[in-house]
């Protein structure tokens, strides 16, 4: 089936995926791509978002690209101090003591449980400017990264008054310009770290053709994620192997992933979303992401 083919069967899927995202009060733009045949189905493929921590994917494929190219020593033990600890749930973030790592224990942190603290010692030694260079040496031009987490949670602080904690809630669902800009820096993605589902999909498509090194460690890691509550329920089984790392800041809901049935190359899967309902814990939403993004997967799945 050519591509014209699949777009024009692949119009009710597509609109099935657009009424679960509508229903849950989101924009999003999805991609799946067909590893076997380069078929693909999306919605707004090419709308640029803010990455959240799905920035740390980039990051660690930084950080192991300069190791395995000398740049950086795998053994060096990195202090992480906690009273420079940023906040989060999950790993360093969470240590009451100091403690010393090496830096590929830092990116499995970081990518794995999503660690801010890691990751932020990770941009110490591979700061973005350096990101964006391995990018452009990984043969992707399209993600790029103009901050650290540090700044990231800096913008919570300037706008979070502690009395009304719903305010920079409030102020990302509604303080947004016709052009993608925002009144909160990271969250303009001309100022903010920034891709969109083409060009994520397109930097896991080079992750999963890299049989070197980096492209094994990075996939080891996409495979270990243990922040499985979006995609994964509408991807994992015992015969398909989902792999993939998340994001998610203030009203940003993403997961970048590969999905790998048995006996087949795999199919990348790539949403990120906005919502416009003021609620942190969303369940409609994280439903609405897996079922429109499964949408369009099946549809591929039978028809590409």
């Amino acid at each position: 089936m050519s591509t014209e083919q699949l777009q024009r069967s692949g119009t009710a899927a597509v609109l099935r995926a657009k009424e679960h995202l509508r229903t849950a009060g989101l924009a999003a733009g999805v991609l799946v791509r067909d590893l076997a045949t380069g078929a693909e189905l999306g919605i707004d493929t090419e709308r640029k978002f803010p990455l959240a921590s799905v920035v740390k994917l980039p990051l660690a494929l930084a950080v192991l690209y300069d190791i395995e190219h000398g740049r950086l020593d795998p053994a060096e033990l990195v202090q992480c101090d906690p009273r420079c600890r940023l906040d989060g749930p999950t790993g360093l973030s969470r240590f009451r003591g100091p403690a010393w790592i090496t830096l590929p224990d830092l990116a499995f942190l970081a990518v794995t449980t999503s660690d801010n603290t890691a990751a932020e010692l990770l941009f110490e030694r591979c700061p973005p400017a350096r990101i964006n260079q391995v990018l452009l040496n990984y043969g992707v031009a399209d993600v790029v990264v103009r901050h650290t987490l540090t700044e990231l949670q800096r913008t919570v602080a300037d706008v979070l008054d502690a009395e009304q904690p719903g305010l920079a809630l409030e102020l990302a669902i509604n303080s947004g310009t016709n052009g993608q800009g925002h009144v909160i820096k990271q969250l303009d993605v001309h100022q903010a770290n920034a891709g969109s589902a083409r060009s994520l999909a397109n930097l896991l498509q080079r992750i999963r053709a890299d049989s070197g090194a980096v492209g094994r460690q990075l996939m080891e890691l996409l495979e270990d994620n243990a922040l499985r509550r979006r995609l994964a329920p509408h991807f994992e089984s015992d015969a398909t192997l989902w792999s993939s790392k998340t994001g998610t800041f203030l009203n940003l809901r993403h997961e970048v992933g590969i999905a790998t049935p048995e006996g087949h190359p795999g199919f990348i899967v790539v949403v990120l979303s906005e919502s416009s309902v003021p609620a942190y814990v969303q369940p409609l939403a994280e439903q609405a992401l897996g079922l429109a993004a499964r949408e369009l997967y099946d549809h591929l799945r039978a028809h590409g």
